[in-house]
């Protein structure tokens, strides 16, 4: 990224509270500020050059006579008012106070006298890539700014970007300015119910969901960025029916691939730079990058692309499914394996333990006809021992039984 031409938003941050101060009369007014030439004007007023009376500081002051404005001219300044009220950025307009009057309403914004993307674009006929990327990359950063407060513009084009001086570079010539916060609202948040319904915009810029009378989100920021790059980088417009009918048919039937490998200055580009217009106009809103993608997108980073390379967040859950299914395939052909292995195992167990077992019971068999055997031969051994030595006892009872006699039969002759 061309740091020397980017400055981050975190530098342009700082909100301070914005004075509103209400005057009794319009003359009042001139009393603080003095009006010079007029620089621009519009349906409800004209936006002038002014110098503070008391610092003789140059400012722009839009001035709208409400009574033109009407209730539904007057809603939108209000609604304006508001969100510039909370935004501090380098490339979003600053908003320096308010005065209003019964009559009128005085909004003092910062003076850029370079005046919009618009005119310059008529003097140079078509921006070179690197003047393209440095202005995309400063539109991408503000509206990553508004889109992380929910804020979304509504509005995006040539004409309500202003050129402003760089306070670090005098001759930078692409100081960027959002302007123009009319048909701008805040989102309560994320989420379907949160999403925006309001048919508005410039039809040039418009996005499909939009004419298609689909909700929508901030993306529809994005889809309008894009019809500026491809516009800056081309010097036309890519949709330049007359007809509003044949225009919106244009927007909602492109196949933006088609358009840019048919569009002269834009079929010779690197392929990043296609890829990123692809990606900033593509239909599908899900597909659809975001600023803070655009910022991290090879193009504006310099880094080498990669059209395999997912870069919105749909690519890369996409390529997460696929990565998540080869690891689920990868895991069961393992698995499968691993069991195939395992049942071949026990399969072999199975037959050795088939085999072990018939051993056992043949041997078995054979040990225990052998024991019986030496038990039988045992049980008589002891048989006939034991009859042996009761007929032996028998005998040596008999011999003392007759010597006993004898020796009674003595003593009964003596």
């Amino acid at each position: 990224m061309n740091r020397r031409n980017f400055i981050p938003s975190s530098r342009c941050a700082r909100v301070s509270p914005i004075p509103h101060t209400r005057l009794g009369k319009d003359s009042q007014f001139t009393q603080i500020y003095k009006i010079k030439n007029e620089i621009g004007r519009g349906s409800y007023g004209t936006v002038s050059r002014v110098v503070c009376i008391s610092d003789l500081t140059q400012w722009a002051c839009k001035t709208i006579v409400k009574e033109k404005a009407g209730s539904s001219g007057v809603r939108l300044l209000e609604r304006e008012v508001v969100i510039l009220k909370t935004v501090r950025h380098c490339f979003i307009i600053k908003l320096k106070e308010i005065f209003e009057t019964q009559k009128q309403m005085f909004i003092i914004t910062e003076l850029c006298n370079g005046g919009d993307l618009y005119s310059l674009l008529k003097k140079k006929r078509r921006f070179n890539v690197d003047e393209s990327k440095i202005v995309l990359q400063r539109l991408s950063d503000a509206l990553q700014y508004l889109h992380a407060r929910d804020m979304v513009h509504r509005d995006i084009k040539l004409e309500n970007i202003l050129l402003g001086t760089n306070p670090e570079d005098h001759s930078d010539p692409y100081y960027v300015k959002i302007t123009d916060f009319g048909l701008s609202i805040v989102k309560n948040g994320i989420g379907v119910e949160n999403m925006l319904s309001d048919f508005c915009g410039t039809p040039y810029y418009m996005p499909p969901e939009i004419l298609n009378g689909k909700a929508y989100s901030e993306k529809c920021d994005i889809w309008s960025l894009g019809i500026i790059l491809y516009t800056l980088l081309v010097g036309t417009h890519p949709f330049r029916g007359s007809e509003t009918e044949k225009l919106y048919q244009d927007i909602c039937n492109v196949d933006i691939k088609k358009l840019i490998q048919s569009t002269k200055y834009l079929s010779i580009l690197c392929d990043a730079v296609k890829d990123c217009l692809k990606v900033m106009l593509h239909p599908d809103t899900a597909y659809r990058i975001t600023a803070a993608e655009i910022l991290l997108h090879p193009w504006i980073t310099g880094e080498a692309y990669d059209e395999n390379k997912p870069h919105n967040i749909m690519d890369l859950m996409k390529q997460w499914k696929n990565e998540e299914t080869d690891r689920e395939s990868i895991q069961s052909t393992s698995q499968n394996m691993s069991m195939h292995k395992i049942n071949t195992k026990f399969e072999d167990i199975q037959t050795k333990r088939k085999s072990l077992d018939q051993l056992k019971i043949i041997e078995p068999l054979k040990d225990q006809k052998t024991i019986n055997d030496q038990n039988i031969r045992l049980h008589k051994l002891r048989t006939s021992t034991l009859s042996y030595k009761l007929l032996n006892n028998r005998r040596i009872a008999t011999k003392i039984s007759e010597k006993s006699n004898q020796k009674i039969e003595k003593k009964r002759k003596n």
